[in-house]
């Protein structure tokens, strides 16, 4: 028979069945009611193709059929439970998947990077593909294009999340630059042209530089960039000065040439 067409929960009403060899005790065992068990025993007796109770006198006993039904009958509820409960075995070492990443440079190199070192010595078959973020990764998220994303709390993307880490903004120029002392106003940092991180969809992405410009238009982008990581390595020894998390810059300033200053504007943590 075509097994879409049977209702796994006539199974549970049979195995009732053969056991109390009464459809009302039956019924009071798996809570169902009267008619309910006079339906099911009736489809059960058509799929059989057989009576499965006999009536003698007062009393009702199996079939042969019927008989013959218990043993497999109850295996086959065993393992379907067992089915249900067990729970899939992950074993890092052997796994073999692939997961797809959705990050910026900023959290592929904070926090990927040292993952990727774990993954390698504990699960060594696993792949990673890092995608950059983009305005579909909620999208991508969703449809399981994308396993993961790593991004700030401010998108307001709503998915199921975890905050990992906060950074704070902070200033950054070239260690030539004299001039610039800390903290840093917002004056002295209006007067300077800016490098800014901008991923192309719009012209400021960074939300520290957003919060500036909204109040600022006449702040002056010289340089932009798609890469947090290249902010850095981009001051130089230019007059450049640029807003930066503190804890990927940190790690960079002494081999870029660049000194961090505290300003004292107020800019919205990022999260």
């Amino acid at each position: 028979m075509n097994l879409s067409r049977l209702d796994l929960n006539l199974l549970v009403t049979l195995d009732a069945i053969l056991t109390e060899k009464n459809l009302t005790r039956a019924g009071d065992h798996i809570g169902l009611s009267q008619p309910t068990m006079s339906h099911n025993f009736a489809r059960l007796r058509d799929i059989f193709n057989d009576e499965l109770l006999t009536r003698v006198g007062r009393e009702y006993y199996l079939t042969p059929v019927a008989t013959e039904l218990i043993e497999p009958l109850r295996d086959t509820l065993k393992n379907i439970e067992l089915m249900i409960e067990r729970r899939p075995v992950f074993d890092p070492h052997k796994d073999k998947r692939s997961f797809s990443i959705a990050a910026t440079d900023y959290d592929t190199y904070l926090l990927l990077r040292p993952a990727i070192e774990m993954i390698q010595e504990a699960a060594p078959e696993v792949s990673l593909h890092i995608k950059p973020l983009n305005i579909n990764t909620k999208q991508q998220v969703l449809t399981g294009d994308i396993d993961l994303g790593l991004m700030p709390v401010a998108t307001g993307l709503e998915l199921p999340s975890e905050e990992l880490w906060s950074d704070h903004w902070v200033a950054a120029v070239s260690v030539d630059d004299a001039d610039l002392i800390e903290p840093l106003s917002l004056e002295q940092y209006l007067q300077r042209p800016h490098l800014v991180y901008s991923t192309g969809l719009q012209d400021i992405s960074s939300l520290a530089d957003r919060a500036i410009y909204a109040s600022n238009p006449e702040a002056r982008i010289a340089v932009s960039t798609h890469s947090f990581v290249l902010i850095p390595m981009l001051l130089g020894h230019s007059r450049l000065v640029a807003l930066v998390n503190e804890r990927l810059a940190s790690q960079f300033a002494s081999f870029a040439g660049i000194k961090l200053l505290e300003v004292l504007f107020d800019m919205p943590d990022i999260s």
